[in-house]
């Protein structure tokens, strides 16, 4: 049987194998140079644990403040309730200002800058005057006051500026100064008034304000034509309207007496019905009655059977 082991390869000459070519052992950079320093540093430890050792040997009797047992139980009672809020209040409760890093620099520059001064000028204290606290009373009252009055109005101040103010006000200036320095050169007014003026000032308003009387002259009366024409037309309207109306009147009446007057054609022969219709009838209106008219020589044909009452009625009606 073959056997099978870690040296199996071909050996020429001295050469080693592959495997024995590389050294199994690592030592680190500067191993050696740093080793003394190890050295001391581990003999420099061992010494002081041995001091701090012997120290605590000679003391070894443990000593215990006073009225521990007796706040003991407290002590207690508080770590308890702080772990209980602790495990409520999951953050701590505490937050950093927005920029804080930002301004951190800045912020112990000036408390350095501040210290440093306080240094240089020990004697640099706040003085109070005399009466502040008996005016801050006053002054807090007038500031409370002063924030209401913002918050009603508003935050402006409530004074507007002229229009083109700044722009002028640069003139103005000039022109006051160049005044001042006139009457300092001058030394005297500018404007005079005359004498008596203001006593006569009144007078003089009155006469310019005051309406002079006119003189009112009065003409003839002229007759006025038009309202008598106007009556006169009115008066023939009623005329002809009262003439008219009362020629209606008479004539309704004596229509409403014969509408209401009733016509029984009972006790009325024929004869007086034909004869009274020959006189207010028309030609054409006898020929349309003849056909209906008996014959003489036939006297049992009678008017009544062909024309009836209530339309004999009508016509006289309507004639009438």
């Amino acid at each position: 049987m073959k056997e099978h082991n870690t040296y199996n390869e071909e050996l020429g000459g001295k050469n080693l194998p592959d495997s024995l070519r590389v050294n199994p052992f690592f030592i680190p950079k500067n191993f050696f140079e740093d080793q003394e320093e190890h050295i001391l540093g581990q003999i420099h430890f061992e010494r002081t644990v041995g001091n701090i050792n012997e120290s605590l040997d000679t003391k070894a009797t443990a000593n215990v403040p006073n009225g521990y047992f007796d706040t003991l139980e407290t002590s207690i009672f508080a770590k308890i309730a702080e772990q209980g809020l602790k495990d409520k209040v999951s953050e701590d409760g505490f937050t950093i200002p927005t920029n804080y890093f930002d301004d951190l620099s800045q912020s112990i520059e000036a408390s350095i800058a501040e210290e440093n001064l306080k240094s240089i000028v020990p004697a640099l204290d706040f003085q109070v005057s005399g009466d502040y606290f008996e005016a801050a009373e006053n002054q807090i009252f007038a500031k409370i006051a002063e924030s209401n009055i913002h918050d009603q109005v508003g935050k402006e101040s409530g004074f507007s500026v002229p229009t083109s103010y700044f722009e002028e006000a640069s003139n103005e200036i000039e022109a006051k100064i160049i005044v001042e320095k006139w009457s300092e050169e001058l030394n005297q007014e500018h404007f005079t008034v005359p004498t008596g003026y203001f006593n006569q000032l009144n007078e003089k308003i009155l006469a310019r304000t005051t309406k002079q009387e006119t003189t009112i002259l009065t003409l003839p009366k002229r007759t006025n034509w038009r309202k008598y024409s106007a009556a006169a037309a009115i008066a023939l309207i009623v005329g002809v309207g009262s003439y008219f109306g009362f020629q209606n009147t008479i004539s309704n009446q004596n229509g409403n007496q014969l509408s209401t007057t009733e016509v029984n054609l009972d006790h009325v022969s024929d004869e007086e019905i034909l004869n009274y219709l020959a006189q207010v009838s028309e030609g054409e209106d006898l020929i349309h009655l003849a056909e209906y008219t008996s014959d003489t020589k036939n006297e049992n044909v009678q008017l009544d059977l062909e024309i009836g009452k209530e339309e004999i009625e009508e016509y006289l009606n309507y004639m009438l």
